[in-house]
């Protein structure tokens, strides 16, 4: 069965690919970033099932699927807390499926990853070892949920440099971005649409209340902190108009702070060209936690005092060029 997951928690469909990985007869193909790209998801890979939560559902999507030819199953997975959904059509392709309201301690053995595999048609057995995604699909799992960028002076090019790296594989992002550039208002929405031409990875100025998407960067507004808190399964962002830190406003280090007080989510740090020490209390935090850290090296650095206090600290995995930063985060992204 070639499964398609429908838009849904980056942390929920994770942990539905981490179940799934190395059942026989099911293979993930993709997953979708939004609603309207149903035909071109489903053409391109070959999708079977489309695997639906009911926390994020949308109707159109739902009805739009069932009437597609090539979609044999629309599995919706729900909490139990849905006596009824409203508008929800009956279909002989429609399964409705309980789920635990985390999927965090789920075993490959556990009563919900059983049910999955039984109704997707799977065989009981699990594989001993996990096969190789196929080099044209993105990576099935991921070494972190959430990449971290704090950047100032030279900041703006370093991160077009990065970008287009992280772009330059022509393949989709399974992870957000959020990004602290010192910058002040009325500017950032400039690089983030600077950013997204470039590169094509669709880039916005945060506001607050909006919900991380994988693929996407979310950039600090200017004069303003940017934090990130958790709403169930989903990474929202926090505008703070708390006082600077370290003489800056947004400062690194509060946004990076936030994510160290998350112990299950796993992130991925870069520290990239600026003048001070901004994001190195951040990142000795979430070093301390297990988290990937990486910093600019001075060759490519217009000025390497936030990059060169992280590396000096002796918390850093590597000191590289952007270009060369972008192909570790690909790597690490697959790992």
């Amino acid at each position: 069965m070639r499964v398609l997951l429908a838009p849904m928690p980056a942390a929920l469909r994770l942990q539905l690919r981490r179940l799934l990985r190395d059942v026989p007869g099911v293979d993930v193909v993709g997953q979708m970033l939004s609603s309207s790209s149903l035909p071109e998801a489903v053409g391109t890979s070959g999708a079977q099932c489309l695997l639906l939560d009911a926390g994020q559902l949308t109707l159109a999507l739902l009805q739009d699927a069932l009437k597609h030819a090539a979609i044999s199953q629309c599995l919706l997975l729900h909490t139990g807390t849905y006596t009824a959904i409203p508008g929800l059509p009956v279909d002989r392709k429609l399964t409705l499926l309980q789920r635990p309201v985390t999927l965090d301690d789920e075993a490959a053995q556990g009563g919900f990853a059983k049910g999955l595999r039984q109704q997707l048609g799977a065989q009981a057995e699990v594989l001993p070892q996990r096969q190789a995604p196929r080099p044209s699909e993105p990576p099935a799992t991921r070494g972190f949920d959430v990449l971290a960028i704090g950047s100032s002076t030279g900041g703006p090019q370093a991160l077009q440099l990065l970008f287009a790296g992280l772009a330059g594989a022509g393949l989709p992002l399974a992870f957000p971005i959020v990004v602290t550039q010192h910058m002040t208002a009325g500017f950032v929405g400039a690089l983030a649409q600077s950013l997204q031409d470039n590169s094509g990875i669709p880039s916005h100025e945060a506001a607050d209340g909006l919900v991380l998407q994988p693929g996407h960067a979310y950039l600090a507004a200017g004069g303003r902190h940017l934090r990130l808190e958790t709403q169930g399964l989903q990474l929202v962002c926090r505008l703070d108009d708390g006082p600077p830190e370290n003489y800056c406003k947004p400062a690194v280090d509060v946004m990076l702070r936030s994510l160290a007080q998350k112990v299950s989510l796993r992130t991925l740090v870069v520290i990239l060209t600026g003048m001070g020490q901004d994001g190195l209390l951040g990142c000795r935090q979430l070093h301390a936690g297990g988290s990937t850290i990486l910093a600019q090296d001075q060759a490519s650095s217009v000025v390497w005092g936030m990059p060169g206090a992280v590396a000096q600290a002796g918390i850093c995995h590597a000191v590289l060029a952007p270009e060369q930063i972008a192909l570790r985060v690909r790597e690490s992204a697959g790992a």
